[in-house]
């Protein structure tokens, strides 16, 4: 996986990920997982997409210590707001398990934020209903 670099790879050693799925990932927009083959964890990673909400989402960002490696992760409105996109597609139950987990475990959500994407991201009814 040349295009990637050997610091990615050096990165998630430790790590399962399929290269071809990872490639088309960073080439599509989309995303990829990594499995942590010791503890079977696994990590969604999301390749940032050129939208203005995408844009914000990325300035947002938070650094965090990783295995040893400063990297970044998506703030914890800006997961809600990604898990209720997809969610107006599926209506999936499990999307649905892990909004309520996020917004249980994380108190201090900025909810004036997360209206305002809602509204602009055309997901508004979707956000009210799981704050109920």
């Amino acid at each position: 996986m040349q295009e990637l670099g050997t610091g990615f790879l050096f990165i998630f050693t430790p790590y399962y990920f399929d290269e071809g799925t990872a490639h088309a990932a960073i080439t599509q927009e989309g995303m990829f997982n990594l499995l942590h083959q010791e503890s079977m964890i696994k990590i969604d990673c999301i390749v940032r997409k050129y939208h203005t909400y995408r844009q914000e989402e990325f300035a947002r960002r938070r650094r965090v210590v990783f295995n040893h490696v400063s990297i970044w992760m998506v703030s914890a409105e800006d997961l809600l707001l990604s898990k209720l996109d997809w969610l107006k597609d599926t209506r999936s139950e499990m999307q649905f398990k892990d909004i309520a987990n996020l917004i249980a475990s994380v108190p201090d959500l900025d909810w004036d934020y997360l209206q305002h994407w809602a509204k602009q991201l055309d997901i508004s009814q979707l956000l009210e209903e799981v704050r109920s």
